[in-house]
């Protein structure tokens, strides 16, 4: 099966806690958090996170093509239209796809098949997570830019790392963050070639 390499970059719905409606900061506090968590926290919780951008990138005919939406209907369509093919990602089933699937809820938008893990056994879903594959059933994981660095992959973590995200894009720079993710789903097609056959 044909894998659609993907990441998704995600910041806080408001710039800070102050900027949050009453609703939304009784909110926040009643999941335990404090008022100054929310800048390093809210991009990593859908419901008080927004996708900024998400990295698309399959091969045709031997070139890896590239696409970068930031629109959650145009993001939608692109998972929709991808039948027949293999969401491949770095921890994307512990945060990507449940992030992108309760924001397509919220927008009435139906959940992509190859998205879909209500109501299946787990070898009904056919995603690969590069994390889960390095992981390799032990104790610890990692960050994906370590297992770039060791496995001699050029690290996407050049500029900006995902801790940074949710200043950049309250700061306005959505092309920084477009090419920070475009560069991790360069390494993730990296990875998953170099290891995929050794399995």
């Amino acid at each position: 099966m044909k894998p659609l390499f993907f990441d998704i970059e995600t910041a806080g719905i408001a710039k800070d806690f102050d900027s949050l409606t009453p609703e939304m900061q009784d909110a926040w506090l009643v999941t335990g958090k404090f008022e100054e968590h929310y800048p390093n926290e809210c991009s990593l919780i859908p419901e008080f996170g927004q996708v900024v951008c998400c990295t698309f990138a399959y091969e045709h005919e031997g070139e890896l093509k590239i696409e970068t939406r930031t629109d959650i209907v145009q993001i939608h369509k692109i998972f929709k239209n991808a039948n027949g093919m293999m969401p491949c990602g770095w921890n994307i089933k512990g945060f990507d796809i449940p992030f992108l699937n309760k924001h397509f809820l919220k927008n009435g938008l139906k959940i992509p098949a190859i998205l879909s893990t209500y109501n299946k056994k787990p070898w009904e879903v056919n995603i690969c997570d590069l994390q889960e594959i390095w992981k390799q059933n032990g104790f610890n994981s990692c960050k994906f830019n370590s297992a770039c660095v060791f496995l001699g992959i050029e690290s996407p973590k050049d500029d900006i790392d995902g801790s940074q995200v949710h200043e950049a894009f309250w700061n306005g720079e959505i092309e920084r963050i477009k090419t920070y993710c475009e560069k991790d789903v360069i390494s993730l097609h990296k990875m998953y070639n170099k290891i995929i056959h050794l399995l």
